[in-house]
């Protein structure tokens, strides 16, 4: 009996184990179920076809969910439950596991089918669908030992807080006015920052928290602040994507709970369980196996089945990969960069062709929105980020930008941005743009140099000293001017623009055998000598040069004007010295010719006046002779006036004798008896000679007039002929003498005087000779020097004088001598010598 009841005993533990098996076997056959339904559908269902794989995207640095061996191999729980749902469901799963930034970008691009772990969010929800949460955990904020007080979010205010780039807890900082945050690519690289100093406070996920702190033996460094927030895991599908989200669940329904659990207690330990606990989990993974092994037959038509849809993506994705590899191309073969910018999380994608246009390497540049920034000209971000503003608000239509970017090297590139949204919310707000970026730095250098060439010809057209006009052929417009010919014309150049061909009388275009309207009619180029303007002073002619021009086939006439009034008083004085030379040959012909028969007409007045003399023996005993006293002729002579006729005579043979001197001298070569001869000395002696010259017959007495010297201190002494500048010199004073006399008994009548001056100017002696007189019109100005030419009385001049000292200043001597004049102020005569070599060292 003893041993029945053991034998009963071993066999009811027996069947309860049997039991335990059986029904873990019919809990897995009811969680296999779902797997067997889904199989089925296909074939009674016109629901979508089930995909032959799908892409799961998550981040690669969050233990012990997901991380990486020391090989670089992925490892952890999502790891092992993905497997275990591809079993389940027989669809492949492809994981790609990177830095959470770009995990987002990824499935934001489209080019992953679901994302894990990740926390919902309000902004997420608005593009994923969400399975149920599958793991709670914290979010707490730790903060190094040496600190204090870090207990709640306002005291985060003022540190740096390091987070994990993309992470839900930056959203969460910034929306509590946390602005203050640093970006990391991992979770990792946030502890080895926190390690290296470079942050003291940072907000990491507890389970990969502690799973760094632990590895790089932090745990004494830091202290645990407070709970953030608590999160959710979540698998994420794209909006709108419920076939995928309901294929995702129900994979991971049909995983039975002891293999999730044990996938959990792989990773993050279990407990030491008894040996009859270990024998039960046998006998259920027995169990267990055997409805697997009930399963393997459908998971071979299964498999079949994911093998052709696997062949048939694949083509797709060769196809989608050749379509891309053309599409670079082409833009790679323009010299254009691609971006790519996700507006919601700011990242961007650039191309390499985008990096080395700027001479950065692919690794050299961040793939955000901020670097974009950074590398902006500071006078472009304004407006560039004005462009932008707009084109995604919808206030423009398109997306065009021309902005600077700074290179490698720090120069900065011309950079041509073209740009369009591809995907926006219901909203309607943007989520993804592309573009392209194209270096133009060559067109803007091409653009620079054309306007500064531009300028360089407005310059110089504004500032010749030749009149330049262009108009219209065809309606007579004037479209071009410099600022010479408006002066030419006498008008503004903004009247002269405004006025036609027709309306400038001038031009008398109107008339087709103007030159004008000859040149317009194609007869070639035409001159003509044209007054553009009248003046008192008769100046304001011109040059003018007309000549048709064809621009694109349109007729405009090119008109030049060259101010020609210089040339023209240059051409008279030419005329009046050549007038002056012939006189000066003839006086001297004259001189000679006269001179002779006036020496003995001189002679026999003298004699005839000494033989009328008393006292002369020879003249007494001649008239004793005669029968006469000489007494008695002399009184005849007296009452008869001969000897006021003989005086009249000899004075008018010595001024007969003095036009000859004074032809002579305008004969004389230059050069002749030039001598060192002190100005000052010269003039006084010649004002000397005038005050000794008084002669009431002249009107005027040269002592009465005020003389005022302002002689230069160390004048130089001047090399000329002393007799012939201080002949001059009287002329001119003699002149200014006689004219003072013409304001005595006038109402604006003043105290006569007269101002020498003597100075040095370029390398010549200047002597200035002033009188406060009436002055003398324009008009006659230009007469003064000519011979002949007075305007005095009859009688009271040669009208030589000034034209002989003309001569003797300019030809004898190689200076000049001008006259400028002031009606009612006075008159001023200028001579200019030369100074010499000596002279102009002694000036110096």
């Amino acid at each position: 009996m003893k041993s029945g009841r053991i034998g009963a005993g071993l066999f009811g533990a027996w069947f309860v184990r049997l039991l335990v098996a059986l029904a873990l076997a019919l809990a897995a056959l009811q969680a296999a179920s779902p797997a067997l339904t889904a199989y089925c559908a296909p074939q009674s269902q016109a629901a979508k076809p089930r995909p032959a794989s799908i892409t799961v995207v998550m981040d690669d640095n969050y233990p012990p969910f997901i991380f990486r061996s020391s090989s670089g191999e992925l490892q952890g729980v999502l790891v092992d439950q993905w497997k275990q749902w591809s079993e389940a469901t027989g669809v492949a799963v492809n994981l790609v596991a990177t830095d959470w930034d770009k995990a987002q970008q990824i499935m934001a691009e489209g080019r992953a089918d679901v994302i894990d772990t990740m926390f919902e969010t309000e902004a997420r929800s608005r593009v994923y669908d969400f399975t149920p949460a599958y793991f709670q955990l914290d979010v707490p904020v730790f903060y190094h030992k040496t600190l204090s007080g870090i207990t709640n979010l306002d005291s985060l205010q003022g540190f740096t807080i390091g987070v994990k780039a993309g992470d839900a807890c930056v959203d969460v900082l910034r929306g509590r006015g946390i602005t203050s945050v640093k970006e990391f690519s991992s979770y990792e690289d946030v502890i080895k920052a926190a390690r290296d100093g470079v942050v003291k406070v940072f907000c990491v996920d507890k389970p990969p928290a502690l799973y760094y702190l632990y590895k790089y033996n932090l745990d004494d460094d830091f202290l645990f602040g407070f709970t953030l927030y608590s999160g959710e895991f979540h698998r994420a599908v794209k909006k709108g994507r419920e076939d995928l989200l309901n294929l995702v669940e129900s994979g991971f329904e049909r995983i039975p709970r002891a293999e999730l659990e044990a996938i959990n207690h792989k990773w993050m330990g279990v407990p030491l369980y008894n040996s009859r606990v270990r024998s039960m989990i046998r006998y259920a993974m027995a169990a267990v196996a055997v409805c697997l092994g009930i399963l393997g037959g459908f998971n071979v038509v299964l498999r079949r089945r994911v093998r052709a849809k696997t062949r048939e993506l694949s083509d797709l994705l060769e196809a989608l990969r050749m379509s891309d590899e053309r599409w670079q191309f082409a833009l790679e073969g323009a010299g254009a960069g691609v971006w790519d910018w996700n507006v919601a999380t700011g990242k961007v994608f650039f191309s390499d062709r985008w990096k080395s246009m700027l001479g950065f390497a692919p690794h050299e540049l961040r793939d955000n929105f901020e670097q974009w920034r950074e590398l902006l000209h500071p006078e472009d971000l304004e407006h560039a980020e004005r462009t932008v503003q707009r084109y995604l608000s919808g206030v423009s239509s398109s997306y065009v930008l021309e902005h600077r970017l700074r290179c490698k090297d720090g120069r900065y590139r011309w950079i041509l941005a073209v740009g369009k949204v591809m995907e926006r919310d219901p909203a309607g707000a943007p989520l993804r743009m592309i573009g392209t970026h194209t270096d133009i730095s060559a067109r803007k250098d091409a653009e620079e140099s054309l306007r500064r060439a531009l300028t360089f010809n407005e310059m110089i057209l504004e500032h010749s000293p030749v009149g330049v006009l262009l108009y219209d052929g065809a309606g007579g417009a004037c479209v071009m001017a410099s600022r010479a010919a408006a002066d030419l014309l006498g008008v503004s150049k903004a009247e002269l623009l405004g006025r036609t061909l027709h309306s400038v009388e001038v031009w008398n275009a109107a008339d087709p055998a103007s030159p004008a309207g000859r040149a317009l009619a194609g007869e070639g180029l035409q001159r003509a000598d044209l007054r553009l303007r009248r003046t008192e002073e008769g100046r304001g002619k011109a040059e003018c040069t007309f000549c048709r021009i064809e621009v694109a086939g349109a007729p405009y006439l090119l008109v030049i004007a060259v101010d020609i009034d210089e040339r023209v008083r240059m051409y008279t004085m030419m005329a009046e010295t050549e007038k002056m030379m012939s006189v000066g040959g003839l006086a001297a012909g004259m001189a000679h010719e006269i001179n002779n028969p006036l020496a003995g007409i001189l002679q026999s007045a003298q004699n005839l006046r000494r033989r009328l003399e008393a006292g002369i023996r020879a003249n007494e005993n001649a008239a004793a002779e005669a029968g006469c006293g000489l007494d008695a002729i002399r009184d005849y002579c007296s009452r008869r006036r001969v000897f006021e006729l003989l005086d009249a005579v000899r004075e008018a043979g010595e001024k007969a004798a003095s036009i000859v001197a004074n032809m002579l001298e305008f004969s004389r070569k230059p050069g002749a008896g030039h001598l060192p001869v002190d100005i000052g000395v010269l003039l006084d002696k010649a004002l000397e000679l005038c005050a000794n010259d008084y002669d009431m017959k002249k009107k005027y007495d040269f002592r009465k007039v005020e003389i005022v010297r302002e002689y230069a201190q160390g004048m130089p002494h001047v090399p000329c002929s002393p007799t012939q500048i201080e002949q001059v010199a009287m002329n001119i004073l003699r002149n200014a003498a006689q004219a003072l006399t013409l304001r005595r008994g006038t109402p604006d009548e003043r105290p006569p005087r007269i101002v020498l001056r003597t100075a040095v100017e370029a390398g010549m002696a200047r002597i200035d000779i002033t009188d406060n007189g009436p002055g003398m019109e324009p008009a006659l100005l230009g007469k003064v020097f000519e011979p002949f030419f007075t305007t005095k009385e009859v009688g009271e001049g040669t009208g030589l004088g000034l034209s002989v000292s003309y001569f003797i200043v300019t030809s004898n001597h190689g200076g000049s001598i001008q006259a400028s004049s002031t009606p009612g102020e006075g008159t001023t005569f200028t001579i200019r010598l030369p100074l010499g070599a000596q002279g102009r060292e002694a000036a110096a």
